[in-house]
């Protein structure tokens, strides 16, 4: 009697504690549900799977301190090295919190692709999908400020996300990541064709190469073989792993094979910044590809995000040949308060695109960068000391 006694106060004492866990789990997710509702009202009554191009702003507690983190406050800033000659703040009228935009040249100005979230509801925290997530385009003047109406891509998702645009030839593509059509939660690589007149998708590619459940951060890159305009894609930076469209009308990727020894290398930059990841599509600069990548780490409770640059070969093996020593700093940098959906334990620089122009007699590179997932931030560049500033990688004996 004693042991059945004791089986129904653990039953009682589990019952009663497992309430109190879901009812302290339910209240936390209905205050957030309350959070999200009185900052994203106006657009539950829209429906489509276009999205309302309105205003999106809820700007959030700022930072305690925006100081540098420790393992980032002894870098010296690019104004300092004459590296960085000014930044610029991409103010949208219809949108308020553009991120991770892809920058690329139209005729006197430029076109700038870019997420932007829409504010949803989650009823538990676990889940992936607490907001909803778009791709837009604007045209900019030369100035960087915005010289036509946002328009959104019709990708037929709402979970698109981090655009980087190219030109192959006469055609305009944009290369994405998106939600992944299985029970399990995913991401794959999407290429769409755009009408560079309207921007709307004449097809799209899924490449999803069933390597691992979330796909991003590819680098997209433009190479003649035979010819002809190529898509290539750099999957990895260490060991450099490149991937070939066969066909930019088919959904087919090559895996280009090359020695251990152009594949793998010692870079010059240390793990304490984090794993290299994709940035932004790479461009012919003097006779080999250069692209903008960015690393992450932990620190003082927030997430750091970095970038830097590297270049590699102009041909197969495309063997990375120089990159940077360091991240890439300047004055500014994080400054943005979270806003919308942004993290407030999130510092983030995330290089997206770049363009090359000149300023007088220089050579300069505008990069295009995501700050703390809420802001655009045009980065200029002095392209010569950019290209001395990086640290020759010497070739595998």
């Amino acid at each position: 009697m004693f042991r059945r006694h004791g089986i129904m106060y653990v039953l009682i004492a589990a019952v009663i504690g497992s309430s109190i866990f879901f009812y302290c789990k339910l209240s936390r997710q209905m205050k957030s549900v309350v959070h999200y509702s009185k900052r994203s009202y106006h657009f539950l009554s829209s429906s489509g799977s276009q999205p309302p191009i309105e205003r999106v702003y809820s700007q959030k507690k700022a930072y305690s301190s925006r100081k540098l983190c420790h393992r980032l406050n002894k870098l010296p800033f690019g104004e300092d090295s004459g590296l960085v000659l000014g930044t610029k703040k991409i103010e949208l009228e219809e949108i308020a919190a553009p991120y991770n935009a892809s920058l690329i040249e139209n005729g006197d100005g430029y076109l700038l692709f870019f997420r932007y979230d829409v504010p949803g509801f989650a009823m538990f925290q676990s889940l992936k999908f607490p907001f909803k997530s778009y791709i837009g385009v604007v045209p900019l003047d030369g100035e960087f400020r915005q010289a036509g109406q946002v328009r959104t891509i019709a990708t037929g998702s709402d979970f698109s996300e981090d655009p980087r645009v190219i030109r192959s030839g006469n055609r305009l593509f944009l290369s994405y990541n998106d939600i992944a059509e299985n029970t399990l939660y995913s991401r794959t690589m999407r290429l769409a064709s755009l009408d560079p007149e309207n921007f709307s998708i004449q097809y799209t590619l899924d490449l999803d190469q069933h390597i691992q459940p979330v796909e991003k951060n590819w680098v997209p890159f433009v190479y003649q073989e035979q010819g002809e305009d190529r898509i290539f894609f750099g999957y990895s930076i260490n060991p450099h792993k490149i991937l070939k469209l066969k066909d930019q009308t088919q959904e087919e990727l090559l895996h280009e094979r090359f020695s251990n020894k152009s594949c793998w290398q010692k870079l010059p930059w240390l793990q304490a910044w984090g794993s290299l990841r994709g940035g932004t599509p790479a461009q012919l600069v003097d006779g080999q590809y250069l692209a903008f990548f960015h690393s992450s780490f932990k620190q003082d409770g927030a997430i750091w995000y970095v970038m830097a640059a590297y270049t590699f070969e102009a041909k197969p093996p495309f063997r990375v040949l120089a990159i940077s020593e360091y991240p890439i700093l300047f004055q500014g940098i994080y400054d943005t308060p979270p806003q919308n959906t942004a993290h407030e334990k999130l510092r983030c620089i995330f290089p997206s695109g770049f363009v090359l122009s000149r300023q007088g007699d220089k050579e300069v590179i505008h990069v295009s960068c995501g700050e703390n997932d809420c802001a655009t931030k045009i980065i200029t560049l002095d392209k010569e000391v950019l290209m001395k500033s990086l640290v020759p990688v010497s070739p595998n004996p």
